[in-house]
């Protein structure tokens, strides 16, 4: 009822100008308004479900940072994907659910079977999408790719916009239209040549943050950083948390963005080096419409606490993942790292301290207050190193490690002491 008393109106509004003209676009107007409204809709992913701490992450709907990852490495180690019995303190992500599959997807997200490209593609066979799945695992097998399987269904589910779960129990009756097929087939020859899947897609969920925009070459967030920002929310649970915040490296924000949001009094400053890290960081601040409780600098934490730090500290908390791989380790990293996410910001030099020790020396010198602590994610070499005082300012005093999934300590929490 409703249709038909729009197109009446549009109608009387049309024939004051001709009733040719008005009879032609009665005609698009009811071909258009019949035409199914869901094929016109891109597939919305559901909102992020936090879990507590002793909650399992579901293992088909969990993927390591980089798609499909890199191997076993000391400094990336792999976590609840592979070991889905371990207890995870984060919110489970919704791997393969994303509001934009890339540039390329996004004109082809009609939604699954629903063929919103039907009209563009005409006499090109289709298939289901358990048979492109298929090739697809056979494709990136044949290829070498790290848990091909995993790879292909996220990538599908970013076309299509379905759970990695839906795609294994409705894939045989899932159809899909031609460009979604080629749209899939183009992310999959990008994961063949080793690109991880969070570029592949444009964004990943960490945290409490949805969506979040990922892209070469700012590092993509890891598993073992969600921690981190996991056990500073429980830390100061119950108490009043830090009112001025800074973070040293930021990359795409996703730290300092998750910790300001979940700490609604909180404000906050970043500094970073790498000026495509500054701006992504930004980009996602105004996305989540954080932007008012944070300011970016592209700056060096040296430069910073010389030219800017008196105007915004001393801060209450100092956060961050620094580079910290000691250079002769770079080499080992997997094809997926190396060929794709900038070096700066994992190569932490000869000892993998550099920017750890520049870090602490700041804090010391009072960018951080008495009192104020300092919480970073460091290699798993470093406690031995830290332990006999290396980088260490006598002001600052070591409070605590934590271990990351894989029982290697990669957490250090730090207190100024005066």
């Amino acid at each position: 009822r409703t249709r038909t008393q729009g197109i009446t109106s549009f109608n009387t509004m049309m024939f004051q100008n001709g009733p040719h003209r008005g009879a032609w676009f009665s005609v698009v107007a009811l071909a258009a308004l019949s035409r199914p409204l869901a094929s016109h809709r891109l597939p919305l992913a559901s909102p992020t479900q936090r879990v507590s701490t002793t909650a399992q992450r579901a293992p088909q709907d969990v993927m390591h940072p980089l798609g499909c990852p890199w191997l076993e490495h000391q400094h990336f180690p792999l976590t609840a994907f592979n070991h889905p019995a371990l207890p995870h303190p984060c919110p489970p992500r919704r791997a393969g659910v994303h509001r934009a599959a890339g540039v390329a997807g996004l004109k082809c997200m009609g939604g699954a079977g629903q063929g919103g490209d039907r009209d563009e593609v005409r006499g090109a066979e289709r298939q289901s999408a358990a048979a492109a799945l298929k090739r697809a695992i056979g494709e990136l097998e044949r290829g070498g790719v790290p848990e091909a399987a995993a790879s292909a269904e996220i990538l599908l589910g970013g076309v299509i916009g379905a759970t990695r779960s839906k795609i294994r129990t409705e894939g045989p009756r899932i159809t899909l239209s031609p460009l979604q097929d080629a749209t899939y087939q183009s992310h999959v020859s990008k994961r063949l040549a080793r690109t991880p899947v969070q570029y592949i897609l444009g964004e990943w969920d960490f945290y409490n943050i949805d969506n979040l925009i990922v892209r070469p070459p700012t590092l993509i967030p890891r598993p073992e950083t969600e921690e981190l920002v996991d056990f500073l929310v429980q830390h100061y649970k119950g108490r009043s948390p830090p009112s001025r915040i800074l973070e040293v490296g930021p990359g795409s924000g996703a730290i300092i963005l998750s910790l300001i949001k979940e700490w609604k009094e909180s404000r906050a400053v970043a500094v970073d080096l790498c000026d495509h890290a500054v701006q992504l960081t930004r980009e996602n601040a105004d996305q989540q419409r954080l932007s008012d409780r944070l300011t970016v600098f592209h700056s060096g934490i040296a430069e910073y606490h010389l030219l800017d730090g008196g105007k915004e500290g001393p801060f209450d908390l100092l956060v961050s993942n620094p580079p910290y791989i000691p250079s002769q380790d770079m080499a080992g990293l997997q094809p997926e790292v190396l060929g794709h996410e900038d070096h700066v910001a994992l190569d932490g030099g000869d000892d993998g301290l550099d920017i750890v020790r520049q870090i602490l020396d700041a804090a010391a010198g009072g960018l951080v207050r008495p009192g104020g602590e300092i919480w970073m994610e460091v290699d798993s070499s470093h406690p031995a190193l830290l332990a006999k005082g290396v980088g260490c300012p006598n002001s600052v005093e070591v409070v605590e490690w934590r271990k990351d999934l894989s029982g290697r300590p990669r957490f250090v929490r730090w207190r100024v002491i005066k």
